[in-house]
């Protein structure tokens, strides 16, 4: 598989995050980060595994502000963010009806 392959498919976020008072208190970036873990996820197991530099990639923020980030959303129990080595990282994304209907 080539890495164009990876990125076919579509996400589906619902209506309701628009009125959803955690997801509006979230700063501009970390609403950018939100929204884009779902485009990474693997649908079949639920797990994002990727690293930092892939996350900034995609959203223009550096690799701190990404940790920040996600250690946040760990804190309202989104995601589960497991910095398992220097490389790679697992995110267990729980979306809790959030993006979904």
């Amino acid at each position: 598989m080539n890495d164009t392959n990876k990125y076919i498919g579509w996400v589906k976020y619902h209506r309701k995050i628009l009125v959803d008072p955690v997801f509006q208190s979230l700063t501009s970036k970390q609403k950018h980060v939100w929204l884009t873990l779902p485009l990474l996820e693997n649908y079949a197991t639920g797990e994002i595994v990727t690293n930092l530099s892939t996350i900034s990639q995609f959203t223009g923020y550096s690799k701190q502000t990404i940790a920040k980030i996600l250690a946040k959303f760990e804190s309202l129990n989104w995601v589960t963010y497991n910095g398992v080595d220097r490389k790679n990282i697992v995110i267990i994304f729980r979306l809790d009806n959030k993006l979904t209907d």
